[in-house]
């Protein structure tokens, strides 16, 4: 019986750390599904973004965000402060570029520059990640666009599916649990050193 029983208390350890899910998705409104630009701070250039829901121009669900300049000077900035901790975070996300030159796109995590794209030719959704970003508080994540108006034709960047994820942390929760499981192995184990 008392095998049963740590084997039985055993399980319930195990269970309890496989609560401790993996990292929680950090971006509000990654894939733009609000049909909006919700949690997001748009800056620069002020007529040049919106969101799309043509099947042609989204990646993945229902909306995709655009992002257009009249000339390579000016830019468009998608910014949003993340909820991160002490730790390192991954970013990942799609771009599409539809048109020529000139034209850039940054993406900047706490003001360093981590990705680059400039003087591209069209290409299809292309998916960009950034492993390893190190973060000690909230961090900054600022996309910046800036195209062209070639023969009165937009040159246009489109964004979708921009997620961050990192370090793990387990709810409270599941931290009551894990400790109710190992205050329950203990007990099993002193009752067994005592009796």
């Amino acid at each position: 019986m008392r095998a049963l029983v740590n084997t039985f208390l055993i399980l319930c350890l195990a269970s309890m750390l496989g609560t401790i899910a993996a990292a929680d998705e950090l971006v509000t409104n990654g894939g733009f599904e609000n049909g909006d630009f919700s949690g997001w701070t748009i800056g620069g250039y002020d007529a040049g973004s919106g969101i799309t829901n043509d099947p042609t121009l989204v990646h993945g669900g229902s909306y995709a965000a655009w992002f257009r300049t009249t000339n390579d000077s000016e830019q468009v900035h998608l910014f949003q402060t993340l909820p991160t901790i002490t730790g390192t975070y991954d970013l990942v996300f799609w771009l599409k570029w539809v048109d020529y030159p000139p034209d850039e796109f940054n993406a900047y995590w706490n003001g360093t520059l981590v990705a680059h794209v400039g003087l591209a030719q069209s290409f299809p959704y292309l998916r960009v990640e950034v492993p390893n970003l190190e973060a000690s508080g909230p961090a900054a994540l600022e996309l910046t666009f800036s195209s062209n108006l070639n023969n009165d034709y937009w040159s246009t960047w489109y964004l979708d599916d921009v997620s961050v994820t990192g370090p793990s942390v387990p709810e409270p929760g599941s931290l009551v649990l894990l400790g109710s499981g190992v205050v329950a192995l203990a007990g099993a184990a002193r009752r067994r050193l005592v009796a």
